[in-house]
């Protein structure tokens, strides 16, 4: 979406009605705070008539990426990726806002999963006594699907991502170079049109149902 210096939507695409469920007509001329109700992930309110972000971009600043939480029309909960860029207006206003947002949801959902499940790792008993001898079995992610478009060496990278291990430790293990490990990373991130490490391991162990 566009959105002018005082925060009223500009341009409404097919994308954006496809998405949220409203459109064009029902948002071009609306201020964008009063439509979009965004909130921060820690349920900050993060939409409002003195928006940061405008701020920022008023000054000729972009903002590269943001995640926050708003509602469908049908008033379904979702999380948008966002990334806005100051574009220079040849019209009546000093500039426009151009909003780039897509869903994140699901992916958000599997990372908070990712996150939690090694703390809670299956206890077993030792013997009879269950009580006094148990042991944490870690949660290892399985090797990534053969459908993703990498190479093996990038599965092996990936895997070990998911394992948590850090860009030295893969290094150390793999007995490659730290800028060999990065340039790896590097090309799982364009080939699976991702933007992070999280966002890669989200997608490539996203659930089959």
């Amino acid at each position: 979406m566009l959105v002018d210096e005082d925060g009223v939507i500009r341009c409404w695409n097919r994308a954006a009605a496809r998405l949220l469920g409203y459109r064009a007509l029902d948002m071009i001329g609306r201020n964008c705070h009063e439509v979009m109700h965004g909130v921060m992930l820690n349920q900050q309110p993060l939409c409002s008539p003195s928006c940061s972000i405008g701020r920022r971009l008023a000054c000729g600043h972009g903002v590269r990426n943001f995640t926050m939480e708003t509602h469908t029309k049908r008033g379904k909960t979702i999380r948008l990726n966002i990334s806005s860029l100051p574009i220079k207006s040849k019209g009546p206003h000093r500039f426009l806002a151009l909003h780039l947002f897509r869903d994140i949801t699901d992916q958000a959902v599997i990372l908070e999963s990712a996150a939690n499940g090694p703390r809670r790792g299956k206890r077993v008993g030792s013997g009879t006594d269950q009580t006094n001898h148990q042991t944490e079995i870690p949660v290892i992610p399985p090797l990534p699907s053969a459908w993703l478009p990498l190479t093996r060496r990038e599965r092996e990278i990936l895997h070990r991502l998911a394992q948590g291990q850090e860009t030295f430790a893969i290094a150390d293990n793999m007995c490659i170079s730290r800028n060999t490990v990065r340039n790896h990373i590097q090309h799982i991130l364009v080939k699976l049109g991702v933007h992070s490490r999280l966002q890669a391991l989200a997608t490539a162990y996203r659930p089959s149902a």
